[in-house]
């Protein structure tokens, strides 16, 4: 759970630091949890600002790389890459400024695991 847990702060942290920057705007972070074929899917999206348009997926996870350097350190996308290969999916999905609403979307997929007695 702990795992779980420093994902969610990650990407929480993330885009309040690089995608809230007008207080007075309605911010919105969203998650939706699907179980799919024995898969959680959780999908994560805010309509925050967007990434800068040279930015993908292989600079996010990058250790000590960032959009902005006066803010964040660069260990923010890399360990969302780390705990998502922890869980077991290395191939998560991160679309930036495909959609005009929500601009960025992390998509996840962890394998449920039952415990059968």
């Amino acid at each position: 759970m702990t795992f779980l847990k420093m994902l969610i702060d990650n990407l929480l942290t993330n885009a309040q630091k690089h995608g809230f920057d007008n207080k007075a705007k309605g911010y919105k972070v969203v998650f939706e949890l699907e179980e799919i074929d024995g898969f959680l899917t959780l999908e994560v999206k805010n309509n925050g600002k967007p990434f800068p348009d040279n930015s993908d997926k292989e600079k996010f996870i990058t250790k000590y790389s960032t959009a902005d350097r006066t803010s964040g350190s660069g260990l923010g996308g890399y360990d969302i890459n780390r705990i998502a290969v922890a869980f077991g999916n290395p191939d998560w999905e991160l679309a930036l400024n495909e959609d005009p609403i929500y601009p960025v979307k992390f998509k996840f997929q962890f394998p449920i695991k039952l415990n059968v007695l």
